[in-house]
């Protein structure tokens, strides 16, 4: 379970950031490192969306998603990981004027990068993309559209993540029966902050 916007280094949240102009809470790779790892010490109280919101504020360019994507795949390869499926809400990455298809490409370019890295360091690593569906958002339907526009470009299966209480996955079940007659797999977050009516929604609505 590993999200793309989750696993930036701090070095490149940093330079991205600045090179953007986007304000960042801490200022060396060290300090946001222990900000990232600690969130709910470091700032009590806080939503998390404040945590992915510095990530995906760096990450609203072609450029800035395929080096993103291409870490992330080096990361895996270093960790002797074979194969990996990376979710992301594209949704969350059109900021910077790019569409779904473009940030869906822009990833796929940098995933391919990373795996002929690898390959010619002697390591086979697959690395595969689920597209989120955001629980708060009605881009659902354009973000399965992209999921099945992307199927070339490594796309796998859709995923429903954000905020659970008072967005059940029920709102969404449509998508997802879409998803399954096209033949994508399907993921859903829950139980992480609805307790056990979330769990029941994702198996039996989801």
């Amino acid at each position: 379970h590993d999200h793309l916007d989750g696993s930036l280094r701090p070095a490149t949240i940093l330079e991205l950031a600045e090179e953007a102009r986007v304000a960042t809470p801490r200022r060396t790779p060290a300090a946001l490192q222990r900000w990232l790892s600690h969130f709910a010490e470091e700032e009590p109280g806080a939503d998390w969306e404040l945590l992915f919101g510095l990530s995906t504020s760096v990450m609203q360019t072609r450029e800035q998603l395929r080096r993103v994507a291409a870490e992330y795949v080096e990361t895996l390869t270093a960790d002797g990981v074979v194969y990996a499926e990376t979710r992301w809400a594209p949704e969350k990455h059109l900021a910077g004027g790019l569409t779904m298809d473009e940030a869906v490409s822009a990833v796929a370019d940098g995933i391919a990068e990373g795996t002929a890295n690898a390959a010619r360091r002697g390591h086979e690593i697959v690395v595969r993309q689920v597209l989120s569906v955001m629980r708060t958002a009605p881009a659902g339907a354009a973000v399965l559209a992209a999921a099945l526009r992307g199927i070339d470009a490594g796309v796998v299966g859709i995923d429903l993540a954000g905020h659970e209480e008072g967005h059940p996955a029920r709102d969404h079940a449509r998508i997802f029966e879409d998803a399954a007659r096209a033949g994508l797999s399907r993921t859903v977050h829950a139980g992480e902050a609805d307790g056990l009516e979330s769990i029941r929604g994702a198996l039996f609505d989801g």
